[in-house]
């Protein structure tokens, strides 16, 4: 080994480890089959969005874990097995210290998962191009595919509504009177309930939301949409009709009317002609009374929203995917400090756990908060104990979880710049250099204990 660049030397040792072992032939084997055959064997649901939103989802959310569990794999070894082995002792010779060996690793392992990466793009682009060209039942199909889902759109989310921000506020005044400090967990839980209520829509009733436009919003000629979700109660899954209206300073208020619509998330293509000249704009929607029409229950977070057209698929992906070699990065600096402290299926069950505690606190740390139509029940132990830790880890999370690209792509919603700088700014850099500089230390006292 040379001593001029020690972390490339650990680096090109560890790519090379890795590509030796059946895990890097079995991973390239996965990816190629996830990229290459599971779109072309996807049914969908009939529609040509929803076929071609399954197209992107699945192989993307399967590619996704894969990757992840793969990388944690390998990194989990790098280190415990040369410790377990007594191999260590021959690569940690001066001047290369235990950061080098740690980092040169870490370095080795993003190579390997950026390699799949780059694998797994250009085989996702192939098929979704294919797939568009010949499977669209006709030059309309082709143009939603191309309107809907084969793009980037940003969206744009309504603004909170006053009284809402005032009544969490009071509350939190009311608390800090009584003496009590209000946990971020709690005062969160308070608002998705209120704001779960707030978009909760009677027959006959009318909703109203409040949007703020960005500037190059106001300027763009791209076309634009809105985009809204709601459910409703199975017992009353009928479809509903009413009214959307929306008002802007500067140009004539629009109406589109929507009929036998059914719970889920639905697009309007908002016409040419509205092109704010502010930047408010204010959109509502009028229930239409009918006989036995039922409650809506719109999506609490993003009941509603608008729609921009600011980038191509193929750049949306990539950008998703350059997300992913960071979230790659984070999962190999957790499996190789892992790997420092404990042995290597100890080392790989920690690692999985955290990843499986991240993944659990994001999908079921809340329920929804709707009209109830059945009598309420009592949590049961296991669940006021857990509740407390799952939120607590979807709290600290939040942005990192928000980040996962695979919905959006899948639903052609912008994966922004920021969104990949964010990814890569805290777990391609912040986070290993974290765990690399403890794990270095801990590295160290085991190569003296040898």
């Amino acid at each position: 080994m040379t001593t001029s660049h020690p972390i490339r030397s650990v680096a090109q040792l560890a790519i090379r480890t890795a590509v030796r072992s059946r895990v890097y032939a079995w991973l390239l084997a996965a990816t190629l089959c996830i990229t290459l055959g599971l779109p072309f064997a996807l049914r969908g649901d009939g529609t040509a969005i929803g076929h071609m939103r399954m197209v992107i989802i699945y192989p993307t959310a399967i590619l996704f874990a894969v990757l992840l569990l793969g990388t944690l794999w390998l990194s989990a070894g790098l280190v415990s097995l040369e410790v377990s082995n007594r191999q260590l002792q021959s690569v940690a010779v001066k001047p290369v210290s235990a950061f080098h060996i740690w980092f040169g690793k870490w370095l080795g392992t993003v190579a390997i998962g950026g390699s799949l990466v780059a694998v797994a793009t250009l085989g996702l682009l192939l098929s979704v191009n294919i797939i568009a060209q010949n499977y669209a039942e006709s030059a309309e199909d082709h143009v939603i595919l191309q309107e809907e889902i084969l793009v980037g759109r940003r969206a744009i989310a309504p603004e909170l509504p006053a009284d809402l921000a005032e009544r969490v506020e009071h509350l939190r005044v009311a608390l800090v009177a009584e003496g009590r400090t209000p946990e971020p967990v709690q005062m969160d839980r308070v608002l998705q309930e209120l704001k779960a209520r707030h978009a909760i829509v009677g027959p006959g009733a009318t909703a109203s939301w409040t949007f703020q436009l960005p500037p190059h919003s106001q300027r763009s000629q791209d076309r634009q949409s809105l985009r809204y979700h709601f459910r409703c109660d199975p017992t009353e899954r009928v479809p509903i009709s009413g009214t959307w209206t929306l008002t802007a300073e500067g140009c004539a208020p629009v109406q589109l009317a929507v009929a036998d619509v059914l719970d889920g998330v639905h697009h309007l293509s908002l016409p040419d002609s509205f092109r704010p000249g502010s930047s408010a704009i204010t959109v509502s929607f009028n229930h239409e009374t009918e006989d036995e029409a039922p409650y809506l229950f719109f999506d609490a977070d993003m009941p509603v929203a608008l729609m921009v057209h600011e980038s191509g698929f193929s750049m949306n992906l990539v950008r998703g995917m350059l997300a992913m070699v960071g979230f790659l990065a984070a999962v190999a600096a957790v499996g190789l400090s892992a790997g420092t402290v404990f042995s290597f299926p100890v080392a790989l069950f920690t690692g999985g756990a955290l990843i499986f505690a991240l993944t659990l606190a994001a999908g079921f740390s809340e329920e929804p908060v709707g009209h109830s139509h059945g009598p309420e029940r009592t949590a049961g132990v296991i669940t006021r104990i857990a509740e407390p830790v799952l939120l607590a880890i979807k709290h600290a999370t939040a942005n990192v979880v928000d980040n996962i690209p695979v919905a959006s792509l899948g639903d052609g919603i912008l994966f922004s710049w920021r969104q990949t700088g964010e990814c890569i700014m805290l777990l391609l850099f912040l986070l290993p250099a974290v765990l690399g500089a403890l794990s270095a230390v801990l590295l160290s006292q085991k190569e003296l204990a040898a």
